[in-house]
């Protein structure tokens, strides 16, 4: 498996620039405008064989392209889902989108998910880039925020607390996070992880908390717990590994 990973990751960046070449090209961009549709083929399909919903968004705007993916649990019911893209620019050539759906659970209570992978550059204007798209997610959220009991905001903010101000906008529009309602702060590292792994793996930026659950409608549930896991790498192989993040989770039940 090492000498797989030492082969396999050449690959991927010769992937990755042969993408970049080929969109550049009319008819891959007629063909990718499609890829959706045979996206969605395949969720339908995973549904039947597993119950499992799988959702993806992917947009090319002529750019190589960030998908995002919402796995659900089969005995939560889907009622609406939706993705925007955060990125149009063309700064470092990746597009970022951010995903929602909205979630009934048996109980009849309902969420909306919200899945996001804010902008990791760690040049003067990163800040100025997660704050806009803090901006675009909140301002796409504020409408339906009113439709559910409680919503969830998951995911990388690439941000350090103490240092970017868009923690600032989740707090001003009512968000909390669930780590620090749990235990009255935040954790103290989610990135790096500290696993072995890839060598090609991102390692530019000051270590520190830069996963959150943010929660909004949080007096309408009743937390039991949150932390940070998937800090092992596989037994037989320490480049496998979940992430060079941290996951972060939490529990809660409706009262």
């Amino acid at each position: 498996p090492k000498m797989f990973g030492k082969i396999l990751g050449p690959i991927i960046h010769l992937a990755i620039e042969l993408e970049n070449a080929l969109l550049q090209l009319p008819f891959v961009g007629f063909i990718m405008a499609r890829f959706p549709h045979f996206l969605e083929r395949v969720r339908h399909w995973a549904h039947d064989w597993t119950g499992i919903d799988i959702f993806w968004s992917y947009y090319l705007l002529y750019a190589p392209i960030w998908g995002m993916s919402t796995i659900v649990a089969p005995e939560l019911e889907v009622l609406e889902r939706g993705a925007i893209p955060l990125r149009t620019d063309i700064y470092d050539k990746h597009l970022t989108t951010t995903q929602r759906v909205k979630l009934r659970f048996p109980c009849g209570r309902t969420i909306w998910l919200v899945n996001m992978h804010l902008d990791s550059t760690t040049a003067p204007q990163g800040a100025e880039i997660r704050a806009r798209e803090v901006h675009l997610i909140l301002d796409w959220m504020r409408p339906v925020l009113d439709e559910v009991d409680a919503t969830f905001a998951v995911g990388d903010n690439n941000s350090l607390l103490e240092k970017e101000h868009i923690f600032d906008l989740w707090r001003d529009a009512g968000f909390v996070s669930a780590h620090e309602a749990v235990h009255g702060s935040n954790p103290d590292k989610t990135w790096p992880s500290g696993i072995a792994c890839s060598p090609f793996i991102d390692t530019d930026g000051e270590p520190g908390c830069l996963d959150y659950i943010w929660v909004h409608g949080s007096n309408s549930i009743k937390f039991h717990d949150a932390g940070v896991g998937g800090d092992a790498s596989c037994e037989m192989d320490e480049q496998l590994y979940a992430s060079d993040h941290l996951a972060v989770f939490a529990t809660f039940s409706f009262p």
